[in-house]
Order: C-alpha cells, then structure tokens, then sequence
C-alpha cells in the first residue's frame, strides 16, 4: 500500500509532464487485456514493464523491455481504459 500511496502522490506530477494516468476500479477490468504489470509504452514501439511484489517492492527483474509488435499493440491498443 505505500507505493500506491506514493503513485497516487506523485501522479498530478507525471500527468503535467505528459504521462497518461488513469484509475480503473478491478471490477470494470474484467473484460479488457491488461497487463498483468506496470508499464510504459514508448513510440509505439517499445514497452517498459515495472515489476512490483504483493507489498510493493520491486520484483526482480525489476524491469524488462519488450518490442514484440504483439506486445506492444496491446499496450497501445485504443481499448485501453
């Protein structure tokens, strides 16, 4: 809960520098693709996924690249919430 806390804190910050953030309740997620972690696409052509244990701390590898089309398509994907 401290990292949610932390992200929440910081998210008006991100959102002025151009970040997309946005809130989906779990219950509303049912029917859409998501990634199963944290992530940031880049130029449609690469994704950064974060990775996160239960209590927030960071899962290793903590992060990893992916430029699988397929990948990055459903990150970007117009369905995305």
């Amino acid at each position: 809960m401290t990292y949610i806390r932390y992200e929440h804190a910081g998210a008006s910050v991100n959102v002025h520098a151009g970040e997309g953030v946005r809130r989906l309740p779990r219950r509303q997620a049912s029917d859409i693709a998501l990634p199963g972690n944290d992530f940031w696409p880049f130029d449609r052509t690469a994704v950064l996924f974060n990775r996160f244990a239960g209590d927030g701390n960071g899962s290793e590898p903590k992060r990893e690249v992916r430029t699988d089309p397929a990948v990055v398509q459903l990150a970007v994907s117009p369905g995305r919430p």
